[in-house]
This record gives structure tokens, sequence and C-alpha cells, in this order.
């Protein structure tokens, strides 16, 4: 039932593309739906708890190096722990298009100019990603 977080998704997505910046309450607001609407019959807290751990450790990793936003980093979490599903080639799936969303979106802000440093939102490259993903789930 995670379709009820793909338009709180993308509220998140668009606000980020506007402000560069992803509200806690919103974050708040995804993370109670998608605990709401989870289904615990099928749920491994295990494997869950071990991707997200994962997935915070990378992301938390980029954030110190590589100027990913905390905003970004919790909705990452969020996602890894309540929505997208623990298996490496769904992750694979939506790294994939995270990467490719970004990349297509600095490419579109920067005019192609490669040497203009730019802040891309990532709030909808990971709504895409996770859009896609929970489709060929």
């Amino acid at each position: 039932m995670q379709i009820v977080v793909i338009p709180i998704l993308a509220w998140i997505a668009l606000v980020d593309l506007r402000t560069h910046r992803i509200p806690n309450r919103q974050l708040c607001i995804l993370g109670i739906t998608a605990l709401v609407t989870t289904n615990f019959e099928d749920y491994s807290l295990r494997s869950h708890l071990h991707i997200s751990l994962i997935v915070i450790s990378i992301a938390i990793f980029l954030s110190y190096f590589c100027g990913l936003g905390m905003g970004d980093v919790k909705l990452l979490a969020v996602l890894a722990l309540l929505v997208l599903p623990p298996d490496f080639a769904k992750y694979q799936i939506f790294l994939s298009v995270v990467t490719l969303t970004a990349l297509a979106h600095s490419i579109f802000i920067s005019r192609g100019d490669f040497r203009k440093s730019v802040q891309v939102p990532l709030a909808p490259a990971i709504f895409l990603g996770t859009l896609i993903t929970l489709l060929v789930k």
C-alpha cells in the first residue's frame, strides 16, 4: 500500500525543486504515512535495518565530503527504512535512476557548461528512483 507515499514524495520533490530545502515536517509526514501503510507481514526488520545503516553511512559520508544536503540524507533514511525493498537488485535500479536523473538535471541547469558549479536538488531524482523501484517491485 505504498501508493499513498508517492504523492507525499512528489510534494517533497516539488518543494526541494523550488527552495532547495526539504523541511523536517514533510519528512515526518512521509515517515508516519510510510509507517502506517507498511505491510508488516512481509516486512523484515533485520534486513531493513542493515540496509538502512549502509544507506545512512554512505549518505552521511557524501554529506561531509561531497555536499549532499542533510535533508536528502534524512529522506534516504526514511525511504530505506520504510519504503524501498531491502534487495540489492532494487537498490541498483534505484541508484541508477537517481544518478541518471541527477546527471540530466545538472546538465540541464548548467546548460552544458561543465566548468560551472551548480546546486542540484536531489529530491526529484530520489522521487523518480523510488517510483520506478516500486513499479518494478
